[in-house]
């Protein structure tokens, strides 16, 4: 069969369908069952009935040569009731079931799961839905593996754990559910209080990127843009990105970073753009901007002060994805001042002075060296690690065995090289033994 004959004739029914053009699918499809399948999905969502007996007879003989792909595709027709058949639900998980065991199909596996998982058409069951997920898993199916990883996520029928839901995530990315990126990174980022970690975050994003993945585009520049002014490039970078790709909010703070001039040199006129965009796209808050950048154009013509022109949004708040700049700088600074302190502590844990640099997570003793402090984890020099629990309020001496509950969270470290509690209280440092 000619792969242009077959496009063709597909082209033909998509801009013009007919009855020639639909005998002649059926025609082809009497051979082979790839084609069956296309016309499958044609005929149903064209509603071409007359031909509903005639295609429902070619899929049945390809069924009982137990071809992989028929026994699917009827096991479908009669979950859903297509073609004019009654559904049947024990007819369609026995061919499923068959799929399952003849080729280890993870099409057939998520679909018993499916069937169980949402209970629409029998009595839910998570333990078998999770078997056949499962089951799915073991056949390298993505979809299964997300399946597992929700399950996990969400606590059903297992324990909630974000680690496993991680693992599966992970585990349906390298099997080609590139989409599963933006789970990772929204498992990881701290906004969500899940995993909590902002660099396995932005890896995942920087990941979905890659794959033109706009959400992740978004969010990558997000964490980026918090990490500071180092950063500041990059996170313009993945907003740009995001914009390329058509994303509403990623044309909007584009065109915001743009009219800032925070993190990009200052471009009225290329904000105009992205604003317009983002418009276009449906981020109405882009038109409170437009306003101002054309009512501004206009004085400009008048008095050619357009490039000094100075406009006061601190007042202005916004809405809609992830509340960006109705409490983001605000939240940042909560974040900056949070840190700070943080910082200042694991200093005094580890028995360093001098400059801290709370944007980036980094301590820097009086000789330039640097210590960093990543998640719930300070690295001193010497590699040894001060684990700090902040459900616990404690700090957990990794030599000892000891716990150290602390008084204030995240202003008391203790140092497991002294033995000794440090209260930072400001810029005063208070160090007291723990009796």
């Amino acid at each position: 069969m000619n792969n242009e004959v077959l496009i063709s004739l597909l082209e033909k029914i998509n801009r013009e369908p007919d009855n020639n053009a639909i005998e002649k699918l059926l025609e082809l499809s009497q051979n082979n069952m790839d084609i069956c399948h296309i016309a499958l999905r044609k005929i149903n969502t064209l509603k071409y009935k007359k031909y509903y007996q005639q295609l429902w007879k070619i899929l049945e003989k390809f069924a009982q040569q137990e071809n992989e792909l028929a026994l699917i595709d009827v096991g479908v027709v009669y979950q859903k009731g297509l073609l004019g058949i009654q559904e049947d639900l024990q007819k369609s998980l026995s061919y499923f079931e068959k799929a399952m065991n003849l080729y280890h199909s993870g099409i057939a596996c998520q679909s018993l799961g499916a069937i169980y998982y949402f209970g629409t058409q029998t009595q839910k069951d998570l333990k078998k839905a999770y078997h056949y997920f499962e089951q799915g898993a073991k056949y390298r199916y993505a979809d299964c593996e997300v399946s597992l990883g929700e399950m996990y996520l969400n606590g059903e029928f297992v324990e909630k754990n974000y680690m496993m839901a991680s693992y599966w995530y992970e585990k349906a990315f390298y099997d080609n559910r590139t989409d599963t990126a933006l789970m990772l990174g929204n498992l990881y980022n701290p906004e969500n209080n899940l995993l909590n970690d902002s660099e396995q975050a932005l890896e995942w994003y920087c990941k979905g990127a890659l794959n033109n993945d706009k959400d992740c585009c978004v969010l990558a520049g997000t964490i980026y843009e918090e990490f500071g002014e180092k950063f500041y490039q990059e996170a313009f970078k993945y907003y740009e990105k995001s914009a390329q790709l058509n994303s509403p909010i990623g044309s909007f703070l584009t065109a915001l970073s743009l009219y800032e001039g925070k993190i990009v040199t200052k471009n009225t006129f290329l904000a105009k753009k992205y604003f317009q965009k983002a418009l276009q796209l449906g981020y109405e808050e882009a038109q409170y901007y437009l306003n101002i950048l054309n009512d501004v154009s206009e004085t400009a013509l008048k008095t050619d002060t357009f490039s000094s022109a100075n406009v006061d949004l601190n007042t202005t708040t916004f809405t809609g994805y992830q509340k960006i700049q109705d409490d983001y700088h605000t939240k940042q600074q909560e974040n900056k001042e949070k840190n700070e302190k943080r910082l200042k502590a694991a200093a005094a844990a580890t028995g360093m002075s001098g400059y801290m640099d709370a944007s980036y997570g980094f301590i820097q003793d009086k000789d330039g060296n640097e210590l960093y402090v990543s998640g719930d984890f300070i690295i001193p020099k010497n590699g040894d690690i001060l684990e700090y629990n902040q459900d616990m309020n404690s700090v957990y001496n990794p030599k000892t065995g000891q716990i150290t509950c602390l008084s204030d969270l995240g202003n008391s470290v203790y140092n497991w090289n002294t033995g000794k509690v440090t209260y930072v209280n400001g810029s005063v440092v208070e160090t007291f033994d723990n009796e």
